[in-house]
């Protein structure tokens, strides 16, 4: 059998692509190894920000559709001391950039604007063949194959590779469907793990787009402190967070900030970042120490290990 597109996985990744495809009038097969849309749980929620998701959602022509799934009330935030002392409080007006949805009611979603018959299930791919003229041979577990004019891989974070390896599969995809941008919001995040593991010329990558005005240059002055920390060189640290302050970073880097200033022991410098997010009203007590931050319900930022990462 021959297809001229084909995309091995049916997560959100892969089905937005076929969505967008098909609407173009491109024919194309996604072969997923699930048995089916309900072969297993589909896990939680997800923060669809409006320059990535929400815009890959505008292209497929399903935006409407997406909002009518939102979950209201929840990109609500609020982060309090140990003692009960409110922060940083931000109620959920609708206005935010990334509201949540549920995983499996977005995969439906997106499942039911696909043409009948798009989604082939119980096809797991054994092995790939290149044939040349940029032709590939698909091989199945059942022992059957497919020839394709172009195939593409949609795999889950951590599905069979590590994290480096699947974000240097995102930013090359996102490279190839012409999403610039989202590519290179891709290599930043891939840059700092890969400095956080030692590697220089990723940290150099690193400088270059937080001296530019670049749109990631927060998230690139955040990565470089990162490593510093890890490191023993809080000094080194500090100066990176405190060009990330001068910048006037969204307040969602802020509070990364705060965190950052907690791991390094600095719970007064914490509070301040915190209070600079939100004019404290005069009759509002003033904190004592930063102690230990929380939000109730999510991290701040994208820090390693803390938190989760959001889509």
């Amino acid at each position: 059998m021959r297809t001229p597109v084909t995309i091995v996985g049916a997560g959100l990744g892969g089905l937005i692509l076929a969505r967008v495809l098909s609407r173009h009038g491109i024919p194309v097969t996604v072969h997923e190894a699930e048995a089916s849309p309900t072969a297993r749980a589909q896990g939680g929620m997800l923060d669809i920000h409006d320059h990535s998701g929400q815009r890959a959602l505008r292209t497929a022509g399903l935006i409407d559709d997406f909002r009518a799934i939102v979950l209201p009330g929840r990109e609500a935030m609020r982060v309090v001391e140990t003692d009960g002392t409110v922060l940083y409080d931000r109620a959920d007006d609708g206005t935010g950039g990334s509201p949540e949805a549920q995983r499996a009611t977005l995969r439906q979603l997106l499942l039911d604007s696909l043409p009948a018959g798009t989604v082939r299930w119980g096809r797991r791919v054994d092995g790939v063949r290149t044939l040349g003229e940029g032709r590939h041979e698909l091989t199945f577990a059942d022992g059957t194959t497919d020839v394709t004019d172009m195939g593409m891989a949609a795999h889950a974070a951590g599905h069979t590779t590590g994290s480096d390896e699947w974000l240097r599969r995102s930013e090359r995809h996102l490279a190839l469907v012409g999403a610039a941008q989202d590519a290179r919001s891709t290599r930043v995040l891939l840059d700092t793990q890969l400095a956080l593991a030692g590697d220089a010329e990723a940290e150099r990558r690193l400088r270059e787009t937080a001296g530019s005005a670049d749109l990631d240059v927060h998230q690139a002055r955040l990565g470089l402190a990162q490593p510093a920390w890890r490191r023993g060189r809080p000094d080194e640290a500090t100066a990176h967070a405190d060009a990330l302050l001068r910048a006037g970073p969204p307040a969602v880097f802020r509070i990364a900030v705060a965190v950052l200033h907690v791991w390094l022991g600095a719970d007064a410098r914490a509070a301040e970042t915190l209070r600079a997010v939100r004019p404290r009203s005069p009759d509002r007590p003033r904190p004592s120490a930063a102690g230990r931050l929380g939000d109730g319900r999510r991290g701040a930022g994208r820090l390693p290990g803390r938190g989760r990462d959001r889509p």
